[in-house]
């Protein structure tokens, strides 16, 4: 009889159902993997509910100002039927508001999440008009609008400027000196739908009828070049959100000098079947990186930058859930139930996410703050011997620190079983379950960090391993 040993201790390929390679796994919840793979953190949850100040309702962008250390959150001032802002303090989240910030316009306009910001220490904004306006102090009443050409999409700060593109695709150039914008590109009509700054172009991702994706570049300094970067041509008859009319999309997002993102979500009613591809431009070349199954049929979703870490979401009214770039995949790593109002979407700011949710029939805030308890599950594994049975002797798990009432369960499963306790254990870096007798050809292996402490202990798994036996 040859007694063996496995262990796990890195975490760096999810979603793999066979166990091949170290740090292969299937699936996590409510963990985040370290960035050297070395252990698995505990991750925020949908935590605490801030509830809109009297008047303020229908959000529609959001942002932070890092020197008053205050968050502002743009939507709709009800007493006044204008533009309001609700201030949040980032110190003891109190509240204030509302401030209204124009009777004209009174409402916002322009491409969501493109439609205000904050840049020349100003904010600015797109309004129901088409005009941009522009306000000297956050909150205050607006100069004289920016621009009055009627026909304005979206904002797009760039170092110490700010560009502007129109309904018709062409791009101006704030000129500070003048206090107006000037004509920086003449496009052709190419149905811009999104634009951002990577390296030292603007990238325009444009729609077309059809559905294809063209992506081009336009260099951010004079003088100006439009360049095609890519075409993505439709794979379906159908589109997420273009026929949601409540969706919001955001699929556009840099994450380590790397530039990500989506056509949009194939979506099909009569299979239920909703796939998201997302693409990758490293500066050189386009490649698609993964294909993902969307829980839900979205009614907003996008990817976005959260503590260094690149995350592809997905809202409805009912459900939430958050996926994370690992390991050049995208992993599942926290769902929640909340109520979301239609205009629900997520809003990254000052290293946190906020999300607009509906509590006991109460419009407000939820943020990610308190931690959840995790689980992960391990790949199936075979011990390199797939048709060899073998007999499971022990199990153990590593935490990175031992606590009274945090408790650590590890479980196990065979080809034929299901999930059976091995070891539950408070109060202890080292679990150990011994003297398992079990037959398997297959086995995986689930653990739970269970936080009963009420102090939100950082503690993280470090690693699993088995000890078998096979043969006579």
């Amino acid at each position: 009889m040859r007694v063996q040993h496995w262990q796990q201790d890195q975490f760096i390929t999810p979603n793999r159902y066979y166990h091949h390679s170290a740090g292969d796994f299937w699936s996590l919840d409510a963990l985040l993997p370290a960035r050297d793979n070395q252990s698995l953190k505990r991750m925020p949850s949908w935590t605490g509910h801030i509830d809109y100040v009297s008047n303020f309702d229908y959000p529609f962008g959001a942002y932070y100002e890092v020197l008053n250390n205050k968050f502002y959150f743009i939507g709709t001032d009800t007493a006044n039927s204008d533009i309001g802002q609700m201030v949040i303090e980032h110190a003891d989240l109190s509240t204030s508001g509302v401030h209204q910030l124009s009777s004209t316009p009174s409402e916002i306009g322009g491409r969501h999440k493109l439609n205000v910001a904050a840049a020349l220490n100003s904010f600015w904004l797109v309004g129901s008009d088409r005009d941009v306006y522009r306000t000297a102090t956050t909150p205050g009443g607006y100069t004289a609008a920016a621009y009055t050409g009627g026909d304005a999409h979206a904002l797009l700060t760039v170092r110490d400027t700010i560009f502007m593109l129109t309904q018709t695709d062409d791009l101006y150039r704030y000129d500070n000196d003048a206090s107006a914008f000037a004509s920086y590109l003449d496009n052709p009509v190419i149905n811009v739908e999104y634009m951002m700054h990577y390296r030292e172009n603007i990238v325009l991702f444009c729609r077309q009828p059809d559905g294809a994706l063209y992506v081009y570049l336009v260099d951010d300094r004079p003088p100006a070049d439009l360049r095609q970067l890519a075409y993505i041509e439709t794979a379906t008859g159908r589109y997420v959100p273009d026929d949601v009319a409540a969706s919001w999309a955001t699929p556009w997002a840099i994450q380590e000098d790397k530039l990500f993102f989506s056509p949009g979500v194939y979506w099909s009613s009569s299979s239920d079947c909703e796939v998201i591809p997302i693409w990758l431009f490293d500066g050189n070349s386009v490649e698609l990186v993964d294909k993902v199954d969307a829980p839900v049929v979205p009614t907003a979703w996008g990817l976005v930058q959260w503590r260094g870490r690149l995350i592809l979401y997905f809202l409805s009214a009912s459900a939430q859930y958050i996926y994370l770039y690992h390991g050049g995949r995208f992993v599942q790593v926290l769902d929640g139930a909340l109520t979301c109002p239609d205009d629900a979407d997520l809003y990254p700011m000052a290293g946190e996410l906020w999300l607009p949710t509906t509590e006991s029939a109460t419009d407000g805030w939820t943020r990610l703050e308190d931690y959840e308890d995790g689980v992960f599950i391990s790949s199936w594994i075979d011990m390199g011997r797939p048709t060899v049975q073998k007999h499971l002797l022990n199990l153990s798990a590593v935490v990175s620190d031992a606590v009274a009432d945090f408790y650590t369960k590890v479980e196990y499963r065979t080809e034929s079983g299901s999930w059976t306790q091995a070891a539950n254990t408070a109060n202890a870096r080292h679990i150990v379950a011994t003297d398992l007798g079990v037959d398997f050809y297959l086995l995986q292996i689930r653990v739970t960090l269970d936080d009963n402490t009420g102090n939100d202990e950082e503690i993280e798994l470090e690693s699993i391993a088995a000890t078998y036996s096979y043969g006579r």
